[in-house]
């Protein structure tokens, strides 16, 4: 099991990576293994604050404020990025994303989190269904149930009060910056949710070579 966060991704997410090579070889899967986790150490830990702390900000927008004929809630203070824009939060989340950061509800038990929403929204439920990414911490996993929701990917910033934008999630799960995504803004969520981190991938892959170039050495 490699968490991506070990391997230069700013990103708390396990997987198992099964690594085989043909019966009769002298490769030692183990040494593979090994590399990959030596790589992993050569980059320091990168945090939320390190993939997104330097994008543009936004603020809050007027309630009559619209683009292409849609509400938005925030507007850019210097992005022209398409990719990064946050998807609409009416004025209900945008109290509650506040709320939550201001009270350091990350820290709260999963029953308060839980008491937390039911209140606010009168409701039932018996799951918490907000979660803010921290500056100094690498994210949650970046899922693909993003395109339904950003409700357990509210940005660090409360004064911004607002989720988390395909640029953002992109980072987070380490695509380079000229990386273009092709789609509506739900489908790019889910195609950057279900993705293996490209750095985690590479870290991987050159921990695989560095083996076998060892082997063709001898």
């Amino acid at each position: 099991v490699f968490t991506a966060s070990d391997l230069g991704v700013p990103q708390k997410r396990n997987r198992v990576i099964i690594i085989g090579s043909k019966e009769g070889s002298d490769i030692d899967i183990n040494d593979i293994y090994s590399s990959i986790k030596d790589r992993g150490k050569l980059s320091k830990p990168k945090t939320v604050r390190d993939a997104i702390g330097e994008l543009p900000k936004f603020t809050l927008a007027d309630d009559s404020s619209k683009r292409d004929g849609r509400n938005i809630s925030h507007v850019p203070l210097e992005s022209k990025d398409l990719h990064h824009t946050p998807r609409y939060s009416n004025p209900r989340d945008v109290q509650i994303f506040r709320e939550w950061i201001s009270g350091n509800m990350n820290k709260s038990s999963s029953v308060e989190k839980i008491d937390f929403y039911n209140k606010l929204m009168n409701k039932s439920s018996n799951h918490a269904k907000y979660r803010n990414l921290e500056w100094d911490k690498p994210s949650p996993t970046i899922v693909a149930h993003l395109y339904k929701d950003g409700l357990m990917f509210i940005h660090p910033d409360k004064e911004q009060a607002r989720s988390i934008t395909v640029r953002e999630a992109a980072f987070l799960q380490s695509f380079p910056k000229d990386f273009e995504f092709i789609g509506s803004q739900g489908y790019c969520y889910k195609m950057i949710g279900n993705a293996v981190p490209p750095e985690m991938a590479r870290t991987i892959a050159l921990g695989i070579s560095s083996v076998l170039k060892q082997k063709a050495a001898v």
